[in-house]
């Protein structure tokens, strides 16, 4: 990273400015792996060696920052935006204002989404910089138009559940959150789920996307569909096969988090609902010819 001067908060918030759509209508999705940054072996040698250290219950928080340390001078922008976290909460490391800054800068010299996002959080913090809350929202959008599912998150809550019920806005909730689920990340599929659900009263694509959660390791999300059949939530009927199905899954993901089921859809395919039948989804029993909806297991959400 070097010592190289931090570009000022107000020419980076200009650019943010004018690469901001006029309106939700005129966002485009993309996909955020089309604008990360190239990663060397090298680099992710050292950023995966941090991950399996920090993953044990106990272990060294300064050798763990250290990796990333090295990882993030090779300009490997997962362990960038670990360090810079850590720099923030000072986990193996004296925290620090303007390392979290300074790396955080980094990330968005690289070009990587998530960079934008976590300088909207600094920003709406006031983490070593002046509170800006309409910063912050302009970063949050440029890292939504880039594909960035923190952001397009955060964006879809905002316009579907944070506002005034009579401000709330479901067209530009339902973009968000459909874009984030396509950028393949956990919490998105589950995000989107919980809106098609509530939002749209959609349950074959709700479940569907419930399930892609479960096949990506999310415990919460195999209760949810185990609730849905034990309980016949929504109109579907009473289902003890299913039921166990799931209820088998939340115990085998808690028992190991790194779980993957990446044909989830085909090996445990979901029953139609009784009114809505698969919605616009194609019949899960039957086999495809491809599945571009099976899980994605390289997360770039959160703490790598």
């Amino acid at each position: 990273m070097g010592s190289k001067a931090l570009i000022p908060l107000t020419i980076l918030l200009l650019g943010a400015l004018q690469a901001l759509p006029a309106s939700a209508f005129e966002f485009e999705c993309k996909l955020e792996k089309d604008s990360l940054p190239p990663v060397t072996a090298e680099a992710d040698a050292l950023f995966l060696q941090a991950r399996k250290l920090e993953k044990q219950r106990y272990h060294d928080k300064t050798q763990v920052t250290a990796l990333y340390e090295q990882a993030a001078k090779l300009d490997h922008w997962k362990a960038l935006h670990n360090l810079a976290r850590r720099y923030r909460l000072g986990l193996g490391i004296y925290r620090s204002a303007a390392k979290t800054l300074e790396t955080t800068q980094r990330l968005i010299e690289l070009g990587a989404p998530i960079g934008y996002y976590d300088l909207a959080v600094i920003l709406e913090r006031g983490y070593g910089v002046k509170y800006d809350i309409e910063g912050a929202w302009l970063y949050l959008h440029k890292a939504a138009k880039l594909g960035e599912p923190n952001a397009l998150i955060r964006l879809g809550n905002h316009y579907g559940y944070n506002l005034p019920r009579e401000q709330q806005q479901n067209d530009k909730a339902a973009a968000y959150f459909k874009c984030a689920a396509q950028q393949q990340s956990t919490e998105a599929y589950f995000e989107y789920a919980d809106w098609l659900r509530v939002g749209e009263d959609r349950y074959p694509e709700s479940m569907h996307y419930y399930q892609l959660a479960v096949g990506n390791g999310m415990a919460k999300s195999a209760i949810v569909l185990a609730t849905v059949f034990s309980a016949g939530l929504h109109k579907y009927p009473i289902d003890q096969e299913q039921t166990l199905i799931y209820e088998d899954l939340s115990t085998k993901i808690r028992a190991n988090p790194e779980l993957r089921i990446p044909d989830i859809t085909t090996r445990y395919p979901l029953p139609p609902h009784p009114v809505q039948g698969y919605g616009s989804l194609p019949d899960p029993r039957v086999k495809p010819t491809s599945n571009s909806d099976k899980p994605d297991t390289n997360e770039n959400a959160g703490e790598e």
